[in-house]
C-alpha cells in the first residue's frame, strides 16, 4: 500500500562548522630553564613545544609545534599557547636529547591563564651524540641558508594558510552561500597546511553542501586521519555516505560519534535512524532511533519518528499510536501536537479494523473481566455433574 502520510526530508543535527585550531586564542603559558651539561644556565638552547593529538590510548601525533630558545639565563617562555596537552623537547646539535610530558604521571597540560613549566637538566641527560658537544664544529653557511628559506616558506605558507581559511569561512557563511568558491579556499588551506584536520572538516562540509558526497566523504576521511577521536567528523561522514546511499558504512560512522561523544550520542544515532527512515528502511529506522530514546527517554523528536516510521506499512500502523499518545503527553509544540494528531486520524481511517486507541484496549480489557467474572458465577450456580434434584 502507499502511504497514507508522506514524509519528506527528516531533521538531521546540523554538520559542525569546526572552527581552525591554529585561529584559536588561548592564553596558557610554558615556561622552563636549561641547565648545560656544566651546570650552568645554558643560553640558545632550541625548544620544540608540541600540542599533541591523540590517536588512541597509547598513540599522540603533534598537531601544533612552537618553537623558541632559551635567554641568557637560561630560561625560556612561550605564551598565548591554546589549551590542550603538550610535549616539550630540548635539542641539543639539531637532536632531541630530553623530551617532558610524554610519559604517564609527567603530563604538561595549558590551559586558558595558567603557566604550566619544563625545565631540562642536561647533566642527567645521555652523552653528546657522535659529531655533537662543545666541540663541534659550526653549522656551515649552507646549512644556514637552507634553514632561512625553510624559516620562509613555512612563514609564508602560515600567511596563505590562514588568509584562505578566512577567505573560505566568508565564502561559506555568505548571505547567499558561495560553496564553490568555499571549497577553493579550504583547497588552498590543505596544499599549504595537510596536517590541518579543520581545514579537511571544512572542505567537506563544502562538498556534502553542493551534494558532491563522494568527495565530501573523502574530505572527512582525511580529517578523521589527522584527529580520529574528533566525534563530529565521523558523524559528518556518517551524514556524506548516507547521503551517497552507502547505508551500512553510515550507520558506523554514526556508532563509531556515538561512542566517542556519550553527551550528543542521541543526535547521532537520531541521524542514524533519519537516515533509514528517508531509504524506507523502516526496520533499521525504529532500532536506531530506539537507541536513542535509551539516551533520553523522553525525546520527543525520536519519539515522533518512530510512529512515522511504524507508519511506513499498514501492518505496523497500529503500533504507532500508542507512541503518538506518550508524545502528546509530553506537550510538544502546537505544530508538532497538530501533526500527532494528524497521524492518528490517518491510522483510524487507513487502518480502521487495526487500530484501538488505549480507552478501547480498557474497555475491552474490563469488559473481559466482567464477562470471565460472569461466567464464573454461572459455573458456581449450575448443578454438577451425577447429582439429582431434590424435590
Amino acid at each position: 500500500m502507499k502511504r497514507s502520510v508522506k514524509i519528506l526530508s527528516i531533521f538531521v543535527a546540523g554538520i559542525l562548522l569546526i572552527l581552525p585550531l591554529y585561529a584559536q586564542t588561548g592564553q596558557g603559558i610554558i615556561s622552563g630553564k636549561v641547565v648545560g651539561r656544566d651546570g650552568m644556565p645554558l643560553a640558545n638552547a632550541v625548544i620544540h613545544i608540541d600540542r599533541m593529538n591523540s590517536l588512541n590510548a597509547n598513540q599522540r601525533i603533534v598537531a601544533q609545534r612552537f618553537d623558541t630558545k632559551t635567554g641568557k639565563n637560561g630560561g625560556y617562555s612561550y605564551n598565548g599557547l591554546p589549551p590542550g596537552s603538550y610535549q616539550v623537547t630540548l635539542d641539543e646539535n639539531g637532536r632531541p636529547l630530553m623530551v617532558k610530558g610524554d610519559t604517564v604521571g609527567d603530563t604538561i597540560t595549558v590551559a586558558d591563564g595558567r603557566e604550566a613549566t619544563a625545565n631540562f637538566d642536561m647533566t642527567k641527560a645521555p652523552a653528546a651524540a657522535a659529531g655533537g658537544g662543545p666541540g663541534a664544529p659550526a653549522p656551515s653557511k649552507e646549512a644556514l641558508e637552507a634553514d632561512r628559506k625553510a624559516m620562509e616558506e613555512a612563514a609564508k605558507n602560515k600567511g596563505i594558510r590562514d588568509k584562505a581559511f578566512a577567505a573560505g569561512k566568508a565564502a561559506y557563511s555568505a548571505m547567499p552561500p558561495d560553496y564553490e568558491e568555499a571549497v577553493k579556499q579550504f583547497q588552498i588551506v590543505t596544499v599549504a597546511d595537510p596536517k590541518q584536520d579543520v581545514a579537511f572538516a571544512n572542505l567537506g562540509n563544502s562538498y556534502h553542501q553542493l551534494k558532491k558526497e563522494e568527495e565530501a566523504a573523502a574530505a572527512y576521511q582525511k580529517a578523521i586521519a589527522l584527529k580520529p577521536m574528533e566525534a563530529a567528523y565521523h558523524n559528518n561522514l556518517g551524514l556524506a555516505l548516507g547521503a551517497a546511499k552507502k547505508l551500512d558504512e553510515a550507520k558506523a560512522s554514526f556508532e563509531m560519534a556515538a561512542s566517542l561523544d556519550p553527551m550528543k550520542a542521541g543526535d547521532y544515532l537520531f541521524n542514524e535512524g533519519a537516515m533509514y527512515n528517508n531509504n524506507s528502511d523502516y526496520p533499521k529506522a525504529i532500532e536506531a532511533f530506539k537507541k536513542t530514546l535509551d539516551k533520553d527517554p523522553n525525546n520527543k523528536a525520536a519519539m515522533l519518528q518512530i510512529a512515522l516510521s511504524y507508519m511506513g506499512t499498514e501492518a505496523t500502523m497500529p503500533q504507532a499510536v500508542p507512541i503518538l499518545e506518550k508524545f502528546l503527553t509530553l506537550k510538544p509544540t502546537a505544530a508538532d501536537a497538530e501533526l500527532a494528531k494528524a497521524y492518528l486520524e490517518a491510522i483510524k481511517t487507513t487502518a480502521p479494523t487495526e487500530y484501538k486507541s488505549e480507552k478501547a484496549l480498557a474497555d475491552e480489557k474490563k469488559a473481559a473481566e466482567k464477562k470471565a467474572a460472569d461466567d464464573a458465577k454461572a459455573a458456581a450456580k449450575a448443578p454438577k455433574a451425577g447429582t439429582t434434584k431434590k424435590n
